[in-house]
Order: C-alpha cells, then sequence, then structure tokens
C-alpha cells in the first residue's frame, strides 16, 4: 500500500525549480498525510507529529534527511494545483476501495449480494467564517463510499450543492466508482432541488 500512495503522490506535478528544493513533493507529500491521518489540526500540529515519528519516515522516506519546516510545509501545499491533488486523492482512494474486504472486485461492480452505494452529501464548514460576516461560505459536497471519502468539491459562490454534484459524479466515473449498478444517494437537499 506505501508504493501505491507514493506513486499516487509522485504523479502530482512540482511546481517548484527543480534542484533549487531541499525536500521532494513525494516527502512532503507523504508527511503532510500521516500527519493528517494522525488527526493533526494546522501545520504546526503535523510538523510536530511527523518530527517525534521520524524515524517511521525514515523507513518510508529513505532520502529524507530531517522534517521541512512549518513554512515549507504549509507555502508548497497552498500553492499544489487543487484539482491534481483531488485527482491524486481519487488515485489513492481506489488502492484504499481495492484492498477493502468488503469490494475485493473493481468499484463499480459490487460483489454478488452488494450494492455498491455512494453517498453525496453536504457540509458547511462552521469555522470558516470571515470576519464581519455571521455565517460560513464555505460549502463542499463529500462523495462517501464503506466510510472512506472518496471525493471533496466546495460549492461555488452563491450556489448550492447541486452545482458540485455533477463534478464530483464526472470525477468519480473518471476513476471506475461510477459504473451500471451503482447506487448514489443524496438528502432531502439534494432531492429537492433537482
Amino acid at each position: 500500500m506505501l508504493k501505491a500512495i507514493l506513486n499516487v503522490f509522485s504523479s502530482i506535478p512540482d511546481y517548484r525549480v527543480l534542484g533549487r528544493t531541499k525536500y521532494a513533493l513525494t516527502e512532503i507529500l507523504f508527511i503532510v498525510f500521516i500527519g493528517v491521518l494522525a488527526g493533526c489540526h494546522g501545520w504546526k500540529e503535523i510538523r510536530e507529529y511527523t518530527d517525534f515519528s521520524f524515524l517511521f519516515l525514515k523507513k518510508c522516506l529513505p532520502n529524507l534527511v530531517d522534517i521541512p519546516s512549518v513554512d515549507t510545509l504549509a507555502r508548497t501545499i497552498s500553492k499544489l494545483d487543487p484539482k491534481m491533488l483531488n485527482f491524486g486523492f481519487l488515485r489513492m482512494a481506489k488502492a484504499f476501495v481495492k484492498l477493502s474486504p468488503k469490494t475485493q472486485k473493481k468499484p463499480g461492480r459490487p460483489p454478488k449480494g452488494h450494492t455498491n452505494v455512494i453517498s453525496l452529501d453536504g457540509k458547511t464548514a462552521r469555522g470558516a467564517v470571515a470576519r464581519g460576516e455571521l455565517k460560513s461560505k464555505v460549502h463542499i459536497v463529500n462523495a462517501v463510499f464503506n466510510l472512506l471519502t472518496l471525493a471533496v468539491e466546495k460549492v461555488r459562490d452563491k450556489s448550492n450543492e447541486i452545482t458540485a454534484f455533477p463534478v464530483i459524479l464526472e470525477a468519480l466515473a473518471s476513476q471506475g466508482f461510477v459504473e451500471r449498478g451503482s447506487v448514489i444517494t443524496v438528502d432531502a437537499w439534494g432531492a429537492k432541488n433537482r
């Protein structure tokens, strides 16, 4: 699985100037990924956690010299193309689904007696309230399969989650998650506004 994760990270284009960087993009992405999986909130926590886990990281990333600074982590991730990052994580989700005991067959073609159900649900990021605003303007739609979030799409400003559904479904279909026999569910908001 580690090899699959590193392959996904190596497929994400690096915008930085070759030869002028201390850390490979794969290393930075893996460090952030491990930190997020461990439940870290924010760059400082990710840095502290991965600094504590350096020996484990060194086994996974043999060329890693030390852990990047908080500024390096934040700056590098913030300048990545979100669409490419999302595409990479979709590929990773596909690898996780293949390893799931319930879905040993290809995603989109469930084992006999099982149904491939993907749930689309909109959420509002409660802590993302801009100064002077009363409500959060960050709304997202999640696609969930077997408790695994496959994709997340931000809803365009002054719109509702219905506009994000086609984008998410297209991304899922490109990775083979949505095929004949798949069941896609939406909540009442999605059903009401179709």
